[in-house]
């Protein structure tokens, strides 16, 4: 049984036909509609910001000590598995107080001859993780798994 989706090709076929009609339909706007909107998107923006500038002084983050023995425990498999697998590795903290975990490859096999810890430890990452980042370069894959080693707190 074969199954076939192609999510990613509609999804770029979809925004590829957007982005069309989108230059289509400003090609027709007069210089004061441009500049219409141009204010109009230049206000949402600045409430953006200005609302992320008003929770930053309203909550401040705090280490969780529980969190970064995880983050310690993910960088030590982290560290086997890059070794066993063959990828370049970078372990980091942020001064935001998020451990990210990188991964740099061109290619990543699981064999019958893989040891079963680098299933497990790639597999358990992957479930640690707040967020995955996996970005296609020229010739690699960089991998890369962020964990919030804090909790937010109200001032």
């Amino acid at each position: 049984m074969r199954i076939e989706r192609s999510y990613y090709t509609q999804e770029l076929k979809l925004i590829e036909a957007q982005s069309k009609e989108w230059e289509q339909e400003v090609i027709t706007w007069t210089k004061e509609e441009k500049q219409k909107y141009l204010e109009s998107e230049q206000h949402q923006l600045k409430k953006i910001y200005t609302h992320i500038e008003e929770e930053k002084y309203h909550i401040i983050r705090v280490m969780n000590q529980e969190k970064m023995n995880i983050f310690q425990n993910m960088s030590e498999k982290a560290i086997a598995w890059a070794e066993d697998m063959i990828t370049d590795l970078l372990i980091d903290i942020t001064d935001q107080l998020q451990g990210m975990i990188q991964f740099k490859t061109d290619i990543i096999l699981f064999t019958y001859e893989t040891p079963p810890r680098c299933r497990a430890y790639f597999l358990e990452i992957i479930e640690m993780a707040d967020e995955i980042w996996i970005d296609a370069e020229e010739k690699a894959y960089t991998m890369v798994f962020w964990f919030n080693l804090y909790d937010e707190i109200k001032k």
